[in-house]
Formats: C-alpha cells, structure tokens, sequence
C-alpha cells in the first residue's frame, strides 16, 4: 500500500498521488514511496480516476478512500482506479462500500488496482479531506447527500459496544443508565448504512464514544442545529494526540460540536486502538450530556 501511487518511467512518484496526514500540527506524514527499479506494467488502461489507495477500515474509507471522488461526476466514463494490497488474494468492494457509493450516485466503472498497471490517460483529483486537517468545500458538497429531519426531542447513543470486547467494565451501566435518561442506543455495526443514517438524520442529539461510526456524518448535509456530544475513548490522551476528524468534519457540517474526557475512566489494556477501560458512574457522562 505504500507503494501506490502513479510514477513516471524513472520510478518517480508524482507528489500529487502521494496520500498526505496530519497527526500533529507540525508534522505532515507523506505515504508513498519511490520505486527503485519501476516494476514492469502487466496491464494497460486507456482512461482512469485516481482513486488513491482502497482502505478496508470504515473510517478510513470515508475519509481517504473517497477524497478524490467529488470529480467522479465530470469524468463518468473514466474508471474509478483504487489501489489495493498485492497480498490480498481477493480484493473486493464491500457491500458497506456500495452502499456509500450509491449514495453518493457514483456510476463510473471501478478497477481494483493490485498489480503494476500503465494507463494512458490519467486523471488526478486533488484530494477533498485530508487526516484531521482539512475538508476542502466543493467535496463536503459532494458529500453532503442526506437531510437533517430531526424528531423533536430524540436523542441518539451511538455505542462501541460490538467494536471493543470484552465491553469494560461499566458500559453495559452506563447504556442502562443512558436508556433511562431517554437515549435511544444503536450499534451502528449491526445497522446497513442506510439504516444508520436515518438513524443519525432524524435524531435531534446525538452523542457516543469516539469512533468511525460518528464519521457517517460527513454525508449529511448541514445540520446547523445538531449537538453531537463525543466522549474519548481514550482519557490518557490529550491535545494534538486526541483525533481531531470529528471536529473538521463537524465545521463543514455545522454542527455544535463537544469533545469530553472522562478523567475519571480507566484504561485496563490495550490491543492496538482498541482499549478496555473501566468507566465513570453514569451520572458523570449524563452531567455532560445535560450542560448547556
């Protein structure tokens, strides 16, 4: 995955196609790395879109995987060209994914680039969203298919709850406790991707732990009445270090935007991203909820 990207006879990578983040204010991570012999072409196309690399993470999907894809309408017979791992015996396009790409009327033919492939005529969108930096306007509008129709007075829990397992100690309390207080609890992964945004889009609050689940909310339109409450999934980390697409996704969107984080939550271990933590008594989280 590293090495995608479009190169010149050289083994050059053109900078354009390089996949750009941002984790801290000061430092830009460039992914993509030159070829020192360029690989001989074992196929050839006539016309592509530059698709950048195909993430099979939800998040990163939407965020990155779609980037470039505000142009897909000006170029409807040009090819969706997304690079995927050679190790991936059989790349595919999930049915999550083509439920995304229905949404967003995307009709351009898709090719799942695995191996070195020369095309003659390339077309290369800049990218729309960049890691925790940047949500440039004509693709937010691009984006932004579903309406806001909120009931009034329904309040939305989105839950980690099938994500991270064992659950922690506390979360089945703390839903409990959320589903008293009048909170409609969802578990976004059991949900197809329409069913969650009807969810999201008929819901006056919403609130969670932090997640990709809350990233949905990059297809709807603005929503400049929308409080979205998001808890840290990890309360050890602060500042620059604390995920920051939520926040430049909610400025696109308009939404009243609140970030919390529990002090008095307990990480107990650590695989990766995912964490087992003991939480607060829900009458901390409940107290946020209910701030002005």
């Amino acid at each position: 995955m590293l090495k995608m990207g479009s190169y010149q006879a050289n083994g050059r990578m053109d900078p354009e196609t390089a996949l750009f983040r941002r984790y801290h204010p000061r430092q830009h991570h460039r992914l993509g790395l030159p070829h020192d012999k360029l690989p001989v072409a074992v196929e050839t196309l006539d016309r592509g879109l530059f698709g950048g690399p195909l993430f099979p993470a939800y998040g990163h999907f939407l965020l990155e995987s779609l980037a470039r894809l505000w142009a897909a309408p000006k170029f409807p017979d040009h090819p969706i060209l997304w690079s995927v791992s050679p190790s991936s015996s059989a790349p595919q396009i999930f049915d999550w994914m083509a439920e995304i790409l229905a949404i967003l009327d995307i009709s351009n033919p898709i090719v799942l680039v695995q191996h070195p492939t020369s095309v003659t005529k390339l077309i290369v969108p800049a990218p729309g969203y960049e890691i925790q930096y940047r949500f440039g306007l004509t693709h937010s509008r691009f984006l932004g298919r579903i309406p806001w129709e909120p009931v009034r007075g329904r309040k939305l829990w989105v839950s980690r709850a099938r994500v991270e397992e064992p659950a922690g100690d506390g979360r089945e309390k703390l839903e409990h406790a959320l589903h008293m207080d009048g909170w409609n609890i969802i578990r976004p992964e059991a949900m197809s991707i329409a069913a969650q945004m009807r969810e999201l889009a008929s819901a006056e609050r919403i609130a969670g732990e932090q997640g990709s689940a809350l990233h949905s909310l990059i297809l709807m339109r603005p929503a400049k009445k929308l409080r979205l409450d998001v808890f840290a999934r990890d309360p050890r980390l602060e500042g620059h270090f604390v995920n920051a697409n939520q926040e430049t996704i909610c400025m696109r969107r308009q939404i009243d935007y609140r970030f919390h984080r529990m002090i008095g939550e307990r990480v107990t271990s650590q695989n990766g991203p995912r964490i087992t933590k003991t939480f607060c008594d829900p009458a901390e989280y409940l107290r946020c909820l209910a701030s002005s």
